[in-house]
């Protein structure tokens, strides 16, 4: 019990901050996905739902075999699912990829370090699931 009222979860390197900065992000297959293109579908999906937000989406190659796309700022964790709910609503960034194809998820700006430098998204969706989706 300590260990979450500090926002460390146990057996975790992430921490639960939902008052600070999240981004959205999807991790993709490069050999998969178009990224440019993905990156003007998330772009005019953006322009559709948040056209007054000033989003940024960047890319980066996250191995040799994955990149992890974001869309960003958002204010907390709140603002954060807001886009992500959305996001799985409304299915035309990735109606032409397979769901095996790619992982999307909310994550704040002290977790995102964590999960770049491990390559460690599987952990991540795991705490992801249990203190994001399972909590709203």
């Amino acid at each position: 019990p300590d260990a979450k009222k500090s926002g460390q979860v146990l057996d975790s390197p992430f921490k639960i901050t939902p008052n600070e900065s999240h981004f959205f992000a999807i991790v993709v297959i490069n050999d998969s996905v178009n990224v440019p293109a993905m990156k003007v579908r998330m772009s005019d999906f953006n322009k559709k739902y948040f056209s007054i937000r000033k989003l940024t989406i960047n890319n980066l190659m996250l191995d040799n075999q994955r990149q992890i796309i974001t869309v960003g700022n958002y204010n907390n964790k709140e603002d954060a699912m807001n886009y992500y709910n959305l996001f799985q609503e409304d299915d035309y960034v990735v109606s032409n990829i397979g769901k095996d194809n790619y992982q999307n998820f909310v994550i704040s700006v002290t977790n995102y370090p964590i999960l770049f430098k491990d390559k460690i998204v599987q952990k991540y969706l795991e705490f992801f699931e249990k203190n994001y989706v399972s909590t709203k």
